[in-house]
């Protein structure tokens, strides 16, 4: 590849102004399925173990590669007993398991669709609306749930025959307990009909802009992305990969890019049940220390957790970073001063050749449309193409889009032929709506950086754009450590504003270095959001930025400091732990109204939020 650090990436201009981008790297032909590839680890070392799922207070329920292969084609006997086939899909209503895999494993061996949705559904009136709605619209023959007693309204209101793991209801069948099964023989048959071009999943798309659409996952894709990174980090090879991980099988993040690198490479997944927040986070920090994978992924609002905990504890440092060669984050951004945090953590305490990457692509790319090969300059870095892959730089308006085409890609939504044609472009390249760079126009292999969601941004009353998520990254750093995230607005406004999270513990830190004030963290912060001396560091911060920024699409006029975090069960983070600003704004419509006003008041905007600061 040229170097760890500087591959070799081969760049064309096109005559529109669009720059297509790819590397020589050779890829070995990928497998032809994701059964095959299960079916392979099975015969050659069915006692290697593959997945674990926790088991009482510190245990793990461990599953070996021939076990999971011998429940999987039994559970497949049974769905195709059950109707289930190539336009018969099967819903999984179920957060990650062993159950959900054997599930999942068993619909891809015979060329089932597996629809994994997320949890976040089961438990709300909402929720289970969409699942009604998806199955009305999707079909499917039926619907997989953990628990029947737990999860009951979730499957009723799917109205289609149920599969439950445990605790049956009344015509419930139950993973693995006896029922109609078809002949061993017809699942190899099934399964040999399995191709390149079969759909292995459905992935909902967020749709937070609209209808979710179903994005067709093919067996083809799936083994070309794995194919495609195995080519960049040929190491992976030299030893199984042990992952603790929590990312939802819902999404391409978790369900793709990790659950099938563990498979691709015959190694161990610990599906883990923590999450970035609260007591769900203390029981990942203590798993990861236990385990110690050789491969860290999560999103950044995790990291904004971990990192000072491992910065304060070198022993425990050592232990979640001393196996993982690759310490990655995607999902969303993470701020320099984090970033550069992790990286110098990593630098201490990680193995040699060890790094942190950012990884990049969509739902529609498999997910991996480009990859970090090595140390990096910066957490917007999203290294070179991957390989196999061609990324396009396609001029939109001020910005370059970033598009991408090759064999990981989808080859479109189900059922939506329109919605299909719309997300390519005339030469095939699927049109991502982000928005990047080249890190260095006179040397590609420095790779690519990544300049934000199109979607983002958003014209002010004068018609200048603002680039919101760049913006975001910028005042991350103006603001560091107090700012824990950040929500930007300010469309057909004269200027732009913030609403700045933030917590006691950070409050108190930034109110001793900038203002001089004695405050433990566990203090009364709600004081500190009003203390002059505090407002009045925050706008000397914010000053300093507007200053370097130059013109008003960088600049931040009025921000408002709160205590009171984005609410998951409002929809204001997402399953993946990063923020969502649309339902922020959405829901805190006072609070934003107050931050655009012409003359704000100095009183504080709630309890937990304290007053806005002109800046300008």
């Amino acid at each position: 590849m040229g170097g760890p650090t500087e591959p070799e990436v081969r760049a064309q201009a096109r005559p529109d102004g669009a720059v297509d981008l790819w590397t020589d790297v050779p890829v070995r032909p990928p497998a032809v399925s994701v059964g095959a590839v299960l079916a392979g680890w099975a015969r050659r070392e069915p006692g290697r173990p593959f997945l674990a799922e926790p088991e009482g207070a510190a245990g793990w329920r461990v599953r070996t590669y021939g076990q999971v292969w011998r429940e999987v084609r039994a559970a497949a006997a049974g769905l195709l007993a059950r109707g289930a086939g190539p336009e018969a899909p099967v819903l999984l209503l179920s957060d990650n398991s062993l159950a959900h895999a054997v599930v999942q494993l068993a619909c891809q061996l015979v060329g089932v669709p597996a629809v994994p949705l997320s949890p976040s559904h089961l438990g709300t009136v909402e929720g289970r609306a969409r699942i009604g709605a998806l199955a009305r619209r999707l079909r499917p023959a039926l619907a997989f749930a953990e628990d029947g007693a737990r999860d009951g309204a979730a499957l009723d209101a799917a109205d289609v025959p149920t599969l439950v793991a445990r605790a049956p209801r009344p015509g419930d069948a139950v993973l693995g307990a006896p029922g109609p099964e078809v002949a061993p023989a017809e699942v190899e048959v099934r399964a040999s009909r399995v191709g390149p071009d079969t759909a292995a999943k459905l992935l909902l798309t967020s749709g937070s802009t609209g209808a979710p659409k179903a994005v067709i996952q093919t067996h083809g894709m799936l083994a070309a992305n794995q194919a495609s990174l195995a080519a960049a980090w040929p190491w992976l090879a030299q030893a199984p990969p042990l992952l603790v991980d929590w990312l939802p099988w819902s999404h391409t993040f978790g369900g793709n890019h990790d659950f099938n690198l563990v498979l691709w490479h015959g190694g161990v997944l610990h599906i883990d049940d923590g999450r970035p927040e609260g007591a769900a986070f203390e029981r990942r920090l203590a798993r990861l220390a236990d385990l110690g994978p050789t491969l860290l992924f999560d999103v950044p609002r995790t990291f904004e957790r971990l990192i000072p905990r491992l910065a304060d504890d070198a022993a425990l440092a050592a232990r979640v970073l001393g196996r993982a060669r690759v310490v990655f984050f995607a999902g969303a951004a993470l701020s320099r001063e984090l970033w550069g945090r992790l990286r110098g953590l990593v630098a201490r305490h990680g193995p040699p050749g060890a790094f942190v990457a950012c990884g990049w692509g969509a739902t529609e790319t498999g997910p991996m449309a480009s990859v970090v090969v090595g140390p990096v300059d910066g957490p917007d870095r999203i290294g070179i193409p991957g390989p196999g892959t061609t990324v396009r730089l396609a001029p939109v308006g001020e910005d370059l889009e970033l598009r991408v085409r090759g064999p990981s890609v989808t080859p479109g939504y189900w059922g939506d032929p329109e919605g299909t044609t719309a997300a390519f472009d005339a030469d095939g390249f699927f049109r991502t709506g982000d928005a990047g760079a080249l890190a260095d126009p006179e040397r590609p292999g420095r790779g690519l950086r990544f300049c934000g969601r199109l979607s983002e941004s958003f014209k002010l009353s004068s018609g200048t754009w603002v680039r919101a998520s760049a913006l975001r990254l910028e005042l991350l750093d103006a603001l560091a450590p107090l700012c824990s995230d950040l929500v930007l607005a300010g469309p057909s406004a004269p200027h732009v504003v913030a609403l700045v999270f933030t917590s006691p513990k950070r409050l108190a830190a930034f109110a001793r270095a900038e203002a001089g004030r004695a405050v433990a963290p566990e203090g009364d912060a709600r004081a500190l959001l009003s203390d002059p001396d505090v407002g009045a560091a925050v706008v000397r911060r914010l000053a300093a930025h507007n200053a370097a920024a130059g013109g008003s699409s960088r600049r931040i006029a009025r921000v408002a400091l709160t205590l009171r975090g984005p609410d998951p069960a409002a929809g204001e983070i997402t399953d993946k732990g990063y923020i969502n600003p649309r339902r922020v704004r959405a829901h805190r419509p006072a609070l934003f109204d107050a931050l655009l006003a012409h003359a704000p008041g100095r009183a504080p905007l709630d309890g937990d939020t304290g007053p806005v600061r002109i800046a300008e």
